[in-house]
């Protein structure tokens, strides 16, 4: 892994843990938080992919809306904010910084973690609620290492 990769992933580590924690106490996620993965993002597509950075700035609005929408109808039609817009907003985010062809490996591994955590929550009797803040950041982090699945 190139040096400058690297020094991306050390600034994802605190970020990941300040979503994560805020997001599992009160189901909100920091937007400063998001910003920052934002301005990661940008330096990441000038330094690493300066060709596609229009691109992936493009998607990560349209991945926003697509998502934001997404949420708005599930709580529209369903009464529960089960995908929240600090939600959208992170995950266009991590778009950005990994690029628009990461995101289905992104949400695979986000939603996989997500369900799992749920299940349990379930058998528990504890199902109040999964915060998917922890699953995208950890998502976003293991395919900033590793690159996306090629399927």
């Amino acid at each position: 892994m190139p040096f400058d990769a690297l020094v991306v992933a050390l600034c994802l580590i605190p970020l990941s843990l300040w979503v994560t924690l805020q997001d599992l106490k009160d189901f909100t996620i920091p937007n400063m938080a998001v910003l920052l993965i934002v301005g990661l993002g940008i330096i990441a597509n000038i330094q690493f992919s300066p060709d596609m950075f229009l691109f992936n700035a493009v998607a990560g609005l349209v991945v926003l809306a697509l998502f934001g929408t997404i949420g708005a109808v599930l709580f529209r039609v369903k009464g529960v904010d089960a995908l929240g817009f600090g939600d959208a907003k992170l995950i266009a985010a991590c778009s950005l910084l990994c690029g628009v062809a990461a995101l289905p490996t992104l949400l695979l591994i986000a939603s996989l973690g997500g369900i799992v955590v749920g299940l349990i929550q379930l058998k528990l009797g504890r199902a109040s609620g999964v915060a998917f803040g922890p699953y995208i950041v950890f998502a976003n982090f293991l395919v900033w290492l590793t690159g996306p699945i090629h399927f």
